[in-house]
């Protein structure tokens, strides 16, 4: 015996009160500036100095960047493993002969005016403090470009011997990054700036 199925037509009234949906455009609320620069930073892991090259009577340091790599998605603790003389930790740079990758993720050729060409623009950006608060962020940083021995100063370049000059130098970059970072949850334009002056410096040449 056939069976017959009837099924009522829907309600018009019931489908018109669905509301219409329209593209709708949504925004970081909180949204830093130069955010992928201040990612890159964050990837730093060291800057070292070892070599030099000489072009064109200019006298170049290579400087090898090196970036964080995670392997694993699970997170660990990091042990670091010392000899029973308390050595530390060695260098990118003296893993090969541990058998470690020892390649840099950038390498940059820069004249020691490029350092202190660095160092003025970081200067410069640090002393404009907003006019309704105080940075302490800027205020640590101007305090190491003026008082720390690590700075490409004219009297570095020529008092210094070649060796001297790169480990200076290698100190300079490094800690230049760390006090950017330091201020990385202030939303101060300059905090911004900063961070984009320094990924140019590290990822370009000149």
């Amino acid at each position: 015996m056939a069976t017959t199925i009837t099924t009522s037509a829907p309600n018009p009234t019931v489908l018109s009160r669905a509301p219409g949906l329209t593209p709708m455009r949504v925004v970081p609320c909180d949204h830093p500036h130069a955010v992928d620069a201040l990612a890159f930073l964050e990837s730093i892991d060291d800057i070292e100095i070892h070599d030099t090259v000489k072009r064109d009577g200019d006298v170049y340091f290579v400087v090898d960047v090196y970036l964080k790599h995670c392997t694993s998605h699970i997170p660990t603790t990091q042990v670091a493993v010392w000899t029973s003389q308390k050595k530390p930790p060695q260098h990118h740079h003296d893993m090969s002969a541990l058998g470690h990758a020892a390649l840099p993720d950038y390498r940059l050729e820069k004249r020691f005016a490029d350092f202190a060409d660095l160092r003025y623009q970081v200067w410069s950006t640090a002393q404009k403090k907003d006019a309704c608060e105080c940075c302490v962020h800027c205020e640590e940083l101007m305090d190491f470009i003026v008082h720390s021995m690590s700075q490409p100063r004219l009297v570095v370049k020529l008092a210094t011997s070649t060796k001297m000059r790169k480990k200076l130098l290698a100190t300079f970059c490094n800690e230049f990054v760390r006090l950017v970072l330091r201020g990385k949850a202030q939303r101060q334009h300059h905090i911004s700036v900063l961070t984009t002056i320094l990924k140019a410096n590290v990822t370009s040449f000149k």
